[in-house]
């Protein structure tokens, strides 16, 4: 992973962080005032509220105020936390940026004609990438039908396109290999009810893209079942964009190679 792929995922975690406090923020706003304390009074707890250096009691039969201002506390302690967070994501994105200068420019002018900036380490990563033996199939597609040069078969002729194209340009890539979401700290096991039309690395940078192809733009079940899926991705922060490639299809808006090659060259290049 380079710096500046650490620095974007560092920013989309401040950013959700923000919505965390965004949203909990608006829900403190109703609900009963005052903030909710225990008080001890001969070693038995009583529940007090506190409003504006006032104090009331708050009858153990009010539970319904002792919930809400709970809820209350908690979100509020949630709000504090999720800040020191950013102010710590701050840090390490001030830091990360304090030197831009690239690893090329560290070295004299003089020797850059002489060096491959395409990393060995590059290579032999993506070497191994794409050396991992599928054993999983996806058991409720359709069966292949078109076959490229390589001898992967795929089932239409955008896939073909698709495929072909990222062969074309030397990309790395599995056709429906069950989503195991590379290098997620918190996902590694693979889903075998998800099958990504094509999971692809981008050499460049070492991350994981995956693609989907929507073939049948006119056919209303197809749609839904298939924009259910785009969304399953959502809960991997997996989005459109950022990890998620996704291509269009209708009987009237032909499939062109040169859109293809065009989010390759965004995306994975």
């Amino acid at each position: 992973m380079n710096k500046s792929n650490l620095v974007n995922q560092l920013i989309e975690a401040k950013t959700e962080l923000e919505e965390v406090i965004k949203t909990l923020s608006n829900r403190n706003q109703t609900g009963p005032e005052g903030k909710i304390c225990i008080k001890t009074v001969s070693n038995k707890p009583y529940f007090v509220k506190r409003i504006k250096g006032k104090v009331e009691y708050i009858p153990v039969t009010d539970t319904e105020t002792i919930k809400e201002l709970s809820q209350k506390l908690y979100n509020t302690e949630v709000i504090n936390s999720a800040g020191r967070d950013i102010q710590q994501i701050d840090k390490c994105i001030e830091l990360l940026n304090s030197n831009n200068k690239s690893v090329i420019d560290s070295i004299p002018e003089a020797l850059h004609s002489y060096i491959d900036t395409d990393s060995q380490i590059d290579e032999k990563y993506a070497e191994k990438w794409a050396s991992e033996k599928i054993t999983n199939t996806n058991p409720k597609e359709t069966k292949s039908e078109v076959e490229l040069p390589n001898g992967i078969k795929v089932k239409s002729k955008s896939e073909w396109i698709i495929a072909k194209t990222l062969d074309d340009y030397k990309i790395p890539y599995y056709y429906e290999k069950p989503f195991d979401n590379y290098g997620s700290t918190y996902f590694g096991s693979p889903r075998y009810d998800l099958y990504p039309d094509f999971t692809c690395l981008n050499k460049r940078t070492g991350q994981t893209w995956y693609w989907e192809h929507l073939g049948k733009m006119d056919d209303p079940v197809y749609v839904s079942k298939n924009l259910n899926r785009i969304m399953n991705y959502a809960s991997y922060n997996i989005y459109p964009g950022s990890g998620l490639i996704v291509t269009f299809e209708a009987p009237n808006v032909p499939f062109r190679y040169s859109y293809v090659s065009g989010l390759i060259e965004k995306f994975l290049k």
